[in-house]
């Protein structure tokens, strides 16, 4: 059996599930909050977007995942193109291979060891050090991609520009408030605003990766290649007749 994998739809089951696991993360909080229940608690921990190893991590993980494998394709074509900017996809496909692994083991949360100073003039600073070391990084990446994305069609780097600002914006820009209410405004890390911050973060960061999918989605139809998933004796190695394989076709 073969499945021929709609855009449209993709995207669409995407945002859906993505308007489920944000609404989960508000709703059960907020209710908690108005019933006087402990917020932080409020969520089962398999749902929370918040926590690691449940299953919103899990699904921004493999959207990481899927962006990567389209990026992975799309060097290929360029490359057998002979393409100027293959190098360009490639090394992109690695970033956000790194980034899905991240975002399920949390590498990123190893460099919150590092503390500059917990109580004086860089304490929002000192709240997420990792932040302060991917903030520049994400600049030098910017910089180095400002010919790429110049060389796009328009229409194409205003999507990437958008998504990554998304994308940044949740990831860097909203831990950074996060940092800023506990330092300053004293908000504790069970209270419902800092719960909902949270949320907000996975929310930009959702939606700016599905908005990037889509944008690639799109550049691989512009190449006259379409997305089909295999079941069956085709799509399985040699002696296997159970398996499923993504291919693509050239029309």
């Amino acid at each position: 059996m073969t499945i021929r994998l709609s855009i449209r739809r993709t995207i669409l089951w995407l945002a859906a599930l993505i308007c489920a696991f944000i609404t989960i993360g508000i709703a059960m909080p907020l209710a908690a909050h108005l019933e006087g229940r402990d917020v932080a608690r409020a969520t089962f921990h398999v749902l929370n977007v918040r926590h690691e190893g449940s299953i919103p991590t899990l699904f921004s993980s493999a959207l990481l995942a899927i962006a990567a494998t389209l990026l992975f394709m799309i060097a290929q074509i360029e490359r057998e193109r002979g393409g100027r900017d293959a190098r360009y996809w490639f090394v992109l496909a690695l970033v956000f291979t790194y980034l899905s692994i991240d975002e399920t083991a949390q590498l990123h949360e190893t460099l919150n060891r590092f503390h500059i100073d917990d109580v004086g003039l860089f304490a929002v600073f000192d709240r997420f050090p990792w932040v302060w070391f991917y903030g520049p990084l994400v600049l030098l990446f910017a910089i180095a991609y400002g010919r790429f994305l110049l060389r796009l069609p328009r229409d194409t780097a205003i999507v990437f520009v958008v998504s990554g600002a998304s994308f940044v914006g949740g990831a860097l820009g909203i831990e950074i408030i996060g940092a800023h209410q506990i330092v300053v405004e004293h908000v504790t890390r069970d209270s419902l605003h800092y719960v909902v911050r949270g949320v907000l973060k996975e929310l930009f960061m959702y939606s700016g990766v599905t908005l990037f999918i889509w944008c690639l989605l799109h550049r691989l139809r512009d190449y006259g290649t379409a997305i089909r998933l295999q079941f069956g004796p085709a799509a399985a190695p040699a002696g296997d007749r159970h398996g499923a394989a993504i291919a693509t076709t050239d029309p």
